[in-house]
């Protein structure tokens, strides 16, 4: 079983992807995070995390799963970047 952690879970892409965790016998939910949640408190909850937040909170996760020989899924929000 693959234990996801989902970040920006509060959200209405977070609400689907954690229905989507639910809907596989193959993955469970882990942890769910929003803003303000201390991801380095949670890494032994988790074996792949999925963040769906915003750019500069993503170079964060990043770091602290690099870190924590963690896998990550960044969902590009392209539309919020200011230089696109």
């Amino acid at each position: 079983m693959i234990r996801i952690a989902v970040v920006g879970a509060s959200g209405r892409m977070g609400q689907t992807i954690i229905e989507s965790i639910g809907q596989n016998d193959k993955t469970s939910l882990g942890v769910s995070l929003d803003k303000g949640d201390d991801l380095n408190a949670v890494l032994d909850q988790f074996d792949v995390l999925i963040d769906f937040t915003r750019p500069e909170a993503t170079l964060e996760y990043l770091a602290i799963c690099e870190q924590a020989n963690k896998s990550i899924v960044m969902v590009p929000r392209v539309l919020m970047m200011p230089d696109y």
